[in-house]
């Protein structure tokens, strides 16, 4: 009995609608309650994939051995992406106003969406940075959240 009702509290707790990630890292700047143009100064600048988390699984995702690695570039709204060293997007962001996906319907952010190379579209919730490390995720209900480092 007393298991069954420490279950359906843990399970109370973990519904609650919060954003993943902000629930469990401290933020430098949570940038996704932030305007657009604080969002776009915070994520100018190239960055390096680090691991993914999340998911309909919850796992874990990081590059394999040998990995030369994804790079994210973010500068005069155009982003520029490459994986393992072949370029995967060299496009013009466009930012969308959205509401309710993850954060909650009293609550809206925007997307950073843009086309790559295969003309496959992304689209992307950008939720802070904790340290030297940019949070984003899919613009999606089950969503991958990606952490990638500040490069030089």
């Amino acid at each position: 009995m007393v298991s069954s009702i420490f279950l359906l509290l843990i399970l109370c707790i973990a519904s609650c609608k919060k954003d993943k990630a902000s629930s469990h890292i401290g933020f430098s700047i949570k940038l996704s309650d932030k305007p657009l143009d604080t969002i776009k100064k915070y994520i100018q600048g190239k960055w390096k994939f680090e691991y993914s988390f999340g998911g309909i699984a919850n796992t874990y995702y990081y590059p394999p051995n040998g990995y030369i690695g994804y790079s994210l570039f973010t500068a005069n709204n155009r982003v520029y992406a490459t994986s393992n060293g072949i370029v995967d997007a060299d496009a013009t962001i466009k930012w969308i106003r959205v509401r309710g996906v993850t954060q909650g319907d009293e609550d809206s952010t925007y997307t950073m969406s843009y086309y790559n190379k295969q003309n496959l579209p992304w689209g992307f919730v950008i939720v802070g940075i904790s340290n030297d490390t940019l949070i984003y995720h899919d613009y999606s209900s089950d969503a991958m959240f990606y952490h990638l480092s500040k490069s030089n």
